[in-house]
């Protein structure tokens, strides 16, 4: 080979003695394996060329990159083995990031993964490796310390108060008083009343037709069907009649259900409220605070909540004598916010349910007088006060 003028430069054989590169310093690379020692002793920061070996080799598990580390023993390069080495790590490190990301959610409060924002090190960390739980994980979801406990305070006040609504609401239908065949039987139309199921409501409709009408509210945990045979006595003496549904049975939850028909009934000039126990009581503030609209309230063993005594507004208070659920200390206390012109009737021998027609109620009296006859006495209360006021 020495005769060609075109030898390789550097390359030898077994006559010519080794030529060395040009320019360059031949070093030694090792030495009784000192290489695999001080690489392993290597705690400084990746350089560039590692962190894209990281990145490459971030999806690797521990056991691959163990892998690829002991492939590398044959190359004879210290710096490969390095970044190789590096890398390993920083698969370590990922792999685990993937398998435990709470303990990165507790050591930092915030870590905006979109921005891919790390928190800055302290002094004695930057010339360290960066940990795992400090290495941020590309995403664009934003995770915050309190997603580490998703059952936090607020939110068990909320889930606390959605289960007590449901066991609420649970209870409300259980204990329905439903409407009996006598009050389905009122529903049907007659020949001198129209009975019509509307949206939320059945009305009653006098034949011939009247401008004044009648809002009733029924009483809570009972169904509205049931003071269908006193509309219908109503509706006889010449008065439109509307018995509004309730939602879950509570008049509570629909103060405002007579605003619906004063704007689908414009035909009727004059509006009186009224309604049983709690709707009653509903009636009387919704009656408060459209005095301008309402021309007279209704109360069946129901007492007002809201001060009425400046209002003028009329008002008729009919109970039972033998009434033993209505609280006799605020029926009391609640005749003095009704006003003074207000009109107070008792009937005798009636009692709590005989209002309506759903069964008995419990600690009720015994009523000495039958259904039918409560139902007709305080129609014709109701109608001579509605024809009074309306004149």
């Amino acid at each position: 080979h020495t005769g060609n003028s075109f030898g390789t430069v550097g390359a030898y054989d077994e006559e010519d003695p080794p030529v060395p590169i040009p320019n360059t310093v031949v070093k030694l690379l090792r030495a009784d394996n000192t290489w695999l020692e001080t690489a392993r002793k290597d705690k400084s920061a990746p350089t560039q060329k590692s962190r894209t070996v990281m990145k490459l080799c971030g999806s690797f598990s521990q056991k691959d990159a163990g892998f690829l580390r002991k492939c590398c023993c044959f190359v004879p390069c210290a710096r490969s083995i390095s970044l190789l080495w590096n890398a390993e790590r920083y698969g370590i490190l990922y792999y685990q990031w993937e398998r435990k990301p709470h303990k990165t959610i507790r050591r930092q409060n915030t870590i905006n993964f979109q921005d891919k924002e790390v928190p800055t090190l302290s002094k004695k960390k930057r010339s360290g490796v960066v940990s795992a739980r400090q290495a941020p994980k590309p995403s664009s979801i934003k995770m915050t310390s309190m997603q580490k406990n998703p059952w936090t305070v607020t939110r068990r006040l909320i889930a606390m108060v959605f289960v007590i609504f449901l066991v609420f609401g649970y209870i409300q239908l259980r204990d329905i008083k439903k409407a009996d065949s006598t009050a389905l039987a009122a529903l049907n139309s007659t020949d001198t009343v129209t009975a019509t199921r509307g949206d939320g409501a059945y009305t009653f409709t006098p034949i011939p037709e009247s401008k004044v009408g009648f809002i009733f509210y029924p009483a809570s945990r009972v169904e509205y069907k049931s003071y269908a045979p006193l509309m219908q006595r109503l509706a006889q003496q010449g008065i439109f009649c509307v018995m509004t549904e309730m939602p879950l049975n509570l008049s509570s939850l629909d103060r405002s259900a007579a605003s619906i028909y004063l704007k689908q009934y414009p035909e009727i000039t004059t509006w009186f409220v009224g309604g049983h126990t709690l709707g009653g009581k509903t009636a009387a503030s919704y009656a408060a605070k459209n005095l301008d609209r309402i021309s007279g309230l209704v109360l069946l063993s129901a007492y007002s909540g809201k001060d009425l005594t400046k209002s003028n507004l009329p008002v008729l208070s009919i109970i039972g004598d033998q009434d033993g659920v209505l609280d006799r200390s605020r029926y009391e206390s609640g005749l003095k916010r009704l006003p003074d012109t207000a009109q107070i009737e008792v009937i005798q021998g009636g009692n709590h349910a005989g209002f309506g027609s759903y069964g008995e109620e419990e600690k009720d009296g015994r009523a000495t007088i039958s259904e039918e006859e409560q139902w007709d006495k305080t129609a014709q209360l109701i109608a001579d006060f509605i024809h009074a006021v309306a004149k």
